[in-house]
């Protein structure tokens, strides 16, 4: 209710109707981001929003694509991150790559544009994987996806990748 509140009092006070969820994972609980959709519904809020930061894919249930397209959802982007089971596993993500394409096909059928994000130059990443990768996005784009992110492996200070590759800025 607080979060349909701030939507409705930025459109009406600011004349503000696209709202880009920065969240990581908005949908984590769905039952709530359903409940949002709902409230939107409701209260006639007539306003977009789009889901851009690559959520989880499995965290949206297909059967809720047209609620989120007639709540004002014009966008997701989901992260499939890579095309292989055995780099998804060393990166300990799971993806469900059958659900990612139902989802782009459903958000398609409903006028909710997607994106898939990837990485590339994981230290673990063979030729093989990213052959994988090419030949999952090639699976979405027949789908609907309507475009790609691609991202570079940058481990993040402290975390389990940079220890494990002794990542160093130094210049040589």
């Amino acid at each position: 209710e607080e979060t349909v509140s701030e939507f409705l009092e930025l459109r009406d006070k600011f004349g503000v109707y696209d709202f880009q969820i920065e969240d990581l994972n908005p949908t984590v609980n769905e039952g709530r981001f359903l409940k949002i959709c709902e409230l939107l519904i409701e209260k006639k809020a007539g306003i977009r929003f789009y889901i851009v930061s690559g959520t989880k894919a499995e965290t949206i249930s297909v059967s809720s694509v047209p609620l989120l397209a007639k709540a004002g959802c014009r966008f997701i982007s989901i992260s499939p991150e890579s095309g292989s089971n055995e780099l998804m596993k060393e990166i300990g993500k799971p993806f469900d790559y059958e659900h990612g394409l139902d989802l782009v096909k459903a958000c398609r059928e409903n006028n909710i544009e997607t994106q898939a994000c990837f990485i590339v130059g994981h230290p673990q990443e063979k030729d093989s994987d990213h052959q994988l990768s090419c030949k999952y996005l090639r699976k979405l784009m027949k789908s609907g996806l309507g475009e790609v992110a691609v991202f570079i492996v940058n481990p993040l200070s402290g975390s389990k990748l940079y220890v494990k590759n002794s990542v160093s800025f130094t210049s040589e």
